[in-house]
């Protein structure tokens, strides 16, 4: 009987030795990929910082854009009203005959 126990003893130690092994290789690898995810989320991090930066110097440009286009267009309509103030004038001096 006394043997019986050995051997239980024996095989319930070498299991041990076994899940305390297959623990250790376990971790290792839950621990490599837990280090290539913090290190993905580090480069999605920076990408995201990059394009807000992107974002937000393109929307400099934007209202740069928008204020120029507005400057064009009252230089154009400055333009348009001096170009119909001449065709005026040169219509009531006779010169120059619309339709």
């Amino acid at each position: 009987m006394n043997w019986m126990f050995l051997v239980l003893a024996l095989a319930a130690a070498a299991y041990m030795v076994y899940l305390m092994l297959e623990h250790l290789r376990e971790s290792s690898a839950i621990e490599a990929r837990i280090n290539r995810h913090q290190h993905e989320q580090e480069a999605v991090e920076v990408n995201i910082r990059q394009t807000e930066s992107d974002r937000d110097a393109a929307k400099a440009r934007v209202i740069g854009i928008e204020q120029e286009v507005k400057e064009l267009q009252l230089a154009s309509d400055d333009l348009s009203s001096q170009i119909s103030d001449l065709n005026k004038d040169k219509e009531r001096k006779g010169k120059f005959r619309v339709g």
